[in-house]
């Protein structure tokens, strides 16, 4: 079976799709131009990426959502992009994306916000070998004025995204551990039989068990309901039919699933390591 990837979910781990990760200083970075651009080649070679539970109704109307468990992290909920090792069936042949909805942790780059090591505070930071860094056609994301310098409105944007994204995150962790207290998780392994007669399968993912749920005491069903979080489970449990969906793209000449399959490999850790973060009161908080 065909491993999820589980190599990009604590906030150490989501780095590893940045190549050299570079805090955001108002002095520094005044004069930096940026152009962003629907390439997301950077994501080609992972068949999952996390996603938070707020997400969870508009992303399943296209992307399948499970669950893995990740170790020191728990449960986790990610889309399924991919039904073989280091494949993401949803980007076309110039890596733009296929579906409409395009998840938050996709549409952040080359921006992420990450924590430092001396006070706490977290800091916007952006992938400092991205393309569009200082691009002909690009645009400042500072403004300058009167000796003030500021973030324009769309790194404005982009910062607020970020906060909310991270926000939404620690929800979902709180989520997943109600998941795991209710024992409301159960192992499947999904095979797609092709007209072709190939076969692809997934293994190492979980979703939620729908004859415990009914079961649940009304107390914990009351919580569920309350929090907004049973809408996330039951849009859970519709999107996994989206993984029909997701066999359509497989390439004509895709050999299915071997007998046996290894795991995913672990995936290389990031090519470069992010310079220590600067106390400096001009980094972006």
């Amino acid at each position: 079976q065909i491993q999820i990837n589980r190599n990009y979910l604590t906030m150490q781990q989501q780095r590893t799709f940045y190549n050299n990760i570079l805090p955001l200083n108002t002095e520094e970075h005044k004069d930096l131009r940026l152009k962003i651009d629907n390439n997301f080649s950077i994501f080609s070679n992972t068949n999952a990426l996390p996603i938070a539970g707020v997400e969870f109704i508009e992303a399943s109307r296209e992307h399948a959502i499970a669950f893995i468990n990740y170790q020191e992290e728990g449960i986790i909920p990610v889309y399924i992009l991919g039904l073989r090792d280091n494949e993401n069936l949803l980007l076309d042949d110039e890596n733009n994306w296929k579906y409409r909805y395009i998840p938050a942790f996709v549409r952040r780059y080359p921006y992420i916000m990450v924590e430092p090591n001396e006070d706490g505070n977290s800091v916007v930071c952006i992938d400092a070998d991205y393309e569009g860094i200082n691009h002909p056609d690009g645009e400042l994301i500072f403004t300058q004025k009167d000796g003030e310098i500021k973030p324009t409105p769309q790194l404005e944007a982009a910062m607020d995204m970020l906060k909310d994204f991270n926000a939404q995150l620690t929800r979902t962790r709180e989520f997943t551990k109600r998941l795991e207290e209710y024992d409301l998780l159960k192992e499947i392994s999904p095979q797609i039989n092709l007209a072709d007669g190939r076969e692809f399968s997934i293994g190492g993912i979980y979703t939620i068990d729908e004859e415990k749920l009914l079961k649940l005491d009304d107390e914990k069903a009351l919580t569920l309901y309350r929090s907004g979080e049973m809408a996330w489970i039951y849009n859970h449990l519709a999107s996994i039919s989206n993984l029909l969906q997701l066999a359509n793209f497989i390439p004509a000449d895709a050999k299915g699933t071997p007998k046996k399959t290894k795991a995913v490999k672990k995936k290389k850790v990031a090519k470069k390591v992010a310079k220590k973060t600067s106390k400096s009161k001009d980094t972006l908080h």
